[in-house]
């Protein structure tokens, strides 16, 4: 059976008047309920959204509480209630799918599982590899654990410590922004060294006779021309804190509801997977299978190439 929603003073965001989508506002409500699908807090996403200068329907800021409220309107999954039951399918064009919907609703209805989230950076972005369900952090013994108190099955821990510092790398790596070590393709200091050394030989001929002020000045100028090229190509080529670095400082300044929020925008989940390092080996991160945007999925790997690791 297919009904008509109910149409209030306003439209709902994600439709126009007439309940036709708009593209841009509809990709913005498919955004939400998978970010409150993962587990993210309403207050993350409004704050995030506002910071985008994205404003609801009205033209206001977006807050927790509208934007908790909007997500709750079936109709965004092809729904038409009436007096809060689903009668019928929408005649009109679903935004998300009813899986990702219901999940949104869980996370909205699980006052606790949303303290947790606002407590661990990856509290609903890890899912255990038996059974899928979010892992939550444990304060009693710093893990992320697949809870059964949360439907689980409870085999599935890892360490809080070593579980954020691996997928926010993953995070960084995947926005490129981890500076890279470049090895310059100049000796710049060679190249100024010689100009320097050209122009000390310029004056002792000029004071020998050998130039006169008017063919010495033009060739000291060149040479200090040189000079001070390659001074500022060797500045822009040094390491410094160059684009990369700052938002790799940039991340470490947010709190924890922002973090979540960039992790979030380049990681859709994150699956972990049974430990497999014994003894004193060192933590293998192929335990963590990473999820990405674009629908690709990469487990993760340590780095055999540089000397940090």
């Amino acid at each position: 059976m297919q009904g008509i929603p109910h149409k209030g003073r306003h439209r709902l965001y994600g439709y126009d008047s007439d309940w036709q989508t708009k593209p841009d506002e509809a990709a913005i409500v498919r955004e939400m309920f998978q970010r409150r699908a993962r587990g993210e807090s309403t207050t993350s996403i409004a704050r995030d959204l506002t910071t985008r200068g994205v404003k609801t329907v009205s033209g206001r800021d977006w807050t927790s509480g509208v934007l908790g409220e909007t997500l709750t309107k079936h109709v965004y999954a092809g729904k038409v209630t009436f007096k809060g039951e689903v009668v019928a399918d929408s005649i009109y064009p679903a935004l998300v799918d009813l899986d990702t919907f219901n999940a949104a609703q869980s996370n909205l209805a699980n006052d606790s599982a949303g303290t947790n989230t606002r407590r661990y950076l990856l509290s609903g972005i890890l899912r255990c590899e038996h059974c899928l369900s979010p892992m939550k952090g444990n304060p009693s013994n710093q893990m992320y654990r697949c809870s059964t108190t949360y439907g689980g099955c409870g085999r599935l821990s890892v360490r809080i410590t070593l579980a954020d510092h691996w997928v926010t790398w993953a995070a960084m790596q995947r926005a490129n922004l981890t500076p890279k070590r470049q090895s310059p393709t100049r000796d710049y200091d060679a190249e100024i060294a010689a100009a320097d050394a050209a122009v000390l030989k310029i004056q002792a001929d000029y004071r020998a006779g050998i130039y006169t002020l008017a063919e010495a000045k033009p060739l000291l100028d060149a040479e200090r021309t040189k000079a001070r090229e390659a001074a500022q190509s060797k500045a822009r080529a040094a390491p410094r804190t160059n684009f990369a670095t700052q938002k790799y400082l940039d991340y470490h300044r947010m709190n924890l509801a922002q973090q979540r929020a960039f992790i979030s925008s380049h990681i859709t989940g994150v699956v972990v997977g049974p430990a497999v390092s014994k003894g004193n080996q060192p933590f293998d991160p192929s335990r963590f299978l990473c999820e990405y945007p674009d629908g690709t999925k990469e487990r993760l790997e340590r780095p055999v190439d540089d000397p940090e690791w």
